[in-house]
């Protein structure tokens, strides 16, 4: 992918396989790799068509869940503290997003005895509750109202207003289930762990591990070790389970059984990263069964494979952006303008078939009104042209850019042949002589920039549209190259100042 400049939402399964290796890295306790993989997911491009930033199986979505789940399952609240501020963590697509943010957020602060800071975010939750159970007030008393205005039975105005409470119930539960898990952790906070466990119930939704530790503090031994072996059973080789029960078992003093998984647990984490609170607390424990300092037993490889390849001879683990190939063209004014002109500052750039081309007109045009708005992103935006020094010039002067109103039927105008979609394509001839042009044009009319950027087609033996994102690096971080124009404007700025946001 990267040797050909391939984008990873023109890989149909590449969100998919890296969301189960980030998943598989969990499995065996590779924790810091896991979130690694998880943060390159959230870094990858998106693409309005490809894969739509709304759904769950793009790359960024993947990698969202992949990363939340593996620093709650790990409990790396530090991790997750210091996270949730960047466009790691973006605005909530949606209530349910944003309820889930601000309970672990909470859960994080109050983990590590950040009281404040937990109640604080508890706090958001608690005004989220009482605007929806406002909401769903409201949304009951309309629908009673209407029922009574159309003189319906007393029995079918219940039924109206009660429908209408029921469709806020799953989204309040939600809410409720969220508050009972904080008042948990402050209630363990304060020594009260029966009341913790009570509250933990409530919430219905903790996994296995994290119930069998809030039973253990509570002093119900043979309920943790219940819970950490159903835990255990229900996800056999994988680390985190059966290092939860190493644990019960040994703070309910079944030690031989402990020893008996920890031997199990010694192969099985044979790669883990120690770097986690699991296994913080399982040191004490290694070192009273006399295990060595690293307890962990690396895995033998498997026999019946074939040759193995170094790893390392195969290519990068994670697909990266790849450096933009540098170029320097003239404007209007028959001036140089350079790549390294935007060093040290992101630029849009934007492959045009010239001003006979009545599509890039139309991108243009969907451009410029944007222009400011990336400008105060601190985005620049060119656009390389197929025309020469001079026709580009004709193209700026009197009109702005657009279908010069002299040049003749659009089959006459200088520039590159255009096919039949091309020349049927309808345009408000006088929006676009209207535009005007705040950004840098300059030719390229030898397509020595288009072909390096591959946006050329070798069969046709013609130039292609396209638009690039390249970073403050020179990393080319988005593009799009194809036989028409990308004239989504709107999200290209959102997802230029999304992935310029996050670069590492």
């Amino acid at each position: 992918m990267m040797r050909d400049r391939v984008m990873p939402y023109q890989i149909h399964n590449y969100a998919h396989n890296n969301e189960w290796l980030a998943r598989n890295l969990v499995y065996v306790g590779r924790v810091r790799e896991a979130v690694d993989v998880a943060r390159n997911l959230i870094e990858a491009p998106r693409h309005p068509k490809l894969n739509s930033p709304k759904e769950n199986s793009s790359a960024a979505g993947y990698g969202r869940q992949k990363l939340f789940d593996t620093l709650i399952v790990y409990e790396l609240w530090h991790d997750y503290i210091q996270l949730a501020t960047t466009a790691y963590f973006d605005p909530p697509d949606s209530e349910a997003d944003e309820i889930r943010h601000l309970r672990w957020l909470a859960a994080a602060h109050l983990s590590i005895g950040n009281r404040i800071q937990g109640g604080e975010q508890t706090d958001k939750l608690v005004k989220l509750q009482a605007k929806l159970k406002t909401e769903q007030d409201a949304a009951g008393q309309a629908a009673e109202d209407k029922a009574r205005e159309e003189k319906k039975a007393d029995a079918d105005v219940d039924k109206a207003r009660d429908e209408a409470r029921k469709r806020f119930d799953s989204r309040v539960q939600s809410i409720e289930k969220a508050l009972a898990h904080l008042e948990g952790l402050q209630a363990a906070a304060k020594g009260d762990s029966a009341a913790a466990v009570k509250l933990f119930e409530k919430a219905g939704d903790l996994s296995k591990p994290q119930l069998a530790r809030a039973y253990l503090r509570a002093g119900e031994m043979e309920k943790a070790e219940k819970l950490a072996r159903e835990a255990m059973d229900g996800a056999k080789n994988q680390v985190y389970p059966l290092a939860s029960l190493v644990e019960i078992l040994y703070e309910v003093q079944k030690y031989d059984d402990a020893r008996s998984s920890f031997d199990e647990l010694r192969k099985l984490a044979g790669t883990s990263d120690l770097r986690a609170p699991i296994f913080d607390r399982l040191a004490a424990i290694a070192r009273d069964f006399k295990y060595p300092y690293r307890w962990q037993i690396p895995p033998a490889p498997a026999a019946d494979v074939g040759a193995r390849p170094e790893l390392a001879t195969l290519g990068p683990f994670r697909w990266q952006p790849m450096p933009a190939v540098p170029w320097t063209l003239h404007n209007a004014d028959g001036q140089p303008v350079s790549l390294y002109d935007y060093s040290g500052k992101p630029v849009v750039v934007l492959f045009y078939l010239g001003y006979g081309c009545l599509h890039c007109a139309e991108q243009l045009q969907a451009f410029v009104p944007l222009a400011d708005d990336f400008k105060e992103a601190g985005i620049s935006l060119v656009a390389i042209s197929t025309d020469t020094v001079e026709d580009l010039k004709k193209s700026m002067e009197g009109s702005g850019f657009g279908v010069q109103g002299s040049a003749g039927p659009i089959s006459q105008v200088p520039g590159p042949k255009l096919d039949a979609v091309d020349a049927a394509a309808p345009v408000n001839e006088a929006e676009l002589q209207a535009v005007s042009f705040p950004f840098t044009p300059v030719s390229n009319s030898d397509l020595r920039a288009f072909k390096a950027y591959r946006c050329f087609d070798d069969f046709e033996g013609r130039p292609l549209h396209g638009a690039f994102l390249i970073d403050k690096d020179g990393l080319v971080r988005w593009q799009e190259i194809g036989a028409y124009p990308f004239k989504d404007a709107e999200f290209l700025l959102k997802e230029a100042k999304r992935l310029v946001a996050i670069q590492r």
